[in-house]
């Protein structure tokens, strides 16, 4: 991916930058591997619990940043909104771009 997947909002050490953005990388490798294999649109919670359930405990946040870095890239569109967690809350769903998704049906995350 081409796209900044760690932005840096503390003072971090160049040992500890270069850690957190493989991280970060990582991540947004991972969630766009669940929009390829979940074949629906999907907010970004649901693509954090989709990585619960395939063991990867990182924040929520971590999540909301890699579907935002996904669909900054082009990699992911917004479809419109769903009601959230909470009342009058909306949450963006996302999905492959057109025609995308059929590309990976049946494919290993």
């Amino acid at each position: 991916m081409t796209h900044i997947a760690y932005h840096v909002t503390t003072d971090l050490t160049s040992a500890q930058h270069i850690a957190a953005a493989t991280a970060a990388s990582r991540q947004d490798a991972w969630i766009l591997a669940i929009f390829r294999s979940v074949p629906r649109p999907m907010t970004a919670l649901e693509a954090h619990q989709w990585s619960q359930d395939a063991d990867h405990h990182w924040p929520e946040g971590s999540t909301r940043r890699a579907v935002t870095n996904l669909y900054k890239a082009g990699l992911l569109v917004k479809l419109g909104t769903v009601e959230g967690r909470y009342p009058g809350a909306p949450h963006h769903l996302y999905a492959l771009p057109e025609g995308q998704g059929e590309l990976f049906v049946g494919r290993a995350a």
